[in-house]
């Protein structure tokens, strides 16, 4: 227990190491983060990592894992709103999360998230971009067919020919 202990300890001394040194724009931030939390939850510093995970939250809404693992600590500690409540906020931001999802409707939440499915434009012809560009337009060259060979005789040196 003690050596399990000053592993997890060991562990949030190098998440804060990267963290001092990390550029605020560094894109593995909020999973050092949420990993810190998580290795504070194991260490029972449950305010500090609740912390974590928002931060975590708040840096990269769309990251799935704080949600989750913020979740799991409420369902854990019987406060299955609080879970629910998490995992809300999580679909709000993502609201395209399966997993997030799949746990929200297992803990009974009842609300409907809609994905935004993005308009798909339909592609201009060659045709259309160069009247918008006042360019002549440029069809494709079409390739002739490789010629075949002129005897059918296989190559008895060649280690494809049959």
């Amino acid at each position: 227990r003690d050596e399990k202990n000053g592993q997890l300890r060991t562990a949030i001394q190098e998440f804060d190491y990267v963290l001092r040194g990390a550029e605020p724009s560094y894109f593995l931030l909020p999973e050092i983060l949420a990993n810190k939390g998580r290795a504070l939850l194991l260490l029972k510093e449950e305010v500090a990592a609740i912390a974590e995970f928002r931060k975590a939250i708040a840096l990269k809404p769309t990251y799935a894992q704080p949600y989750f693992l913020l979740s799991d600590y409420y369902e854990d500690n019987n406060k299955k709103e609080m879970a629910i409540q998490i995992l809300e906020e999580g679909l709000t931001n993502k609201p395209d999360s399966r997993p997030l999802l799949n746990r929200y409707k297992r803990l009974g939440g009842k609300r409907v998230f809609k994905v935004a499915v993005p308009e798909e434009k339909a592609s201009p012809s060659i045709e259309s971009e160069a009247i918008e560009k006042k360019e002549t337009p440029v069809r494709p060259v079409e390739k002739p067919e490789p010629s075949k060979p002129e005897t059918d005789k296989p190559n008895p040196y060649c280690r494809f020919c049959p």
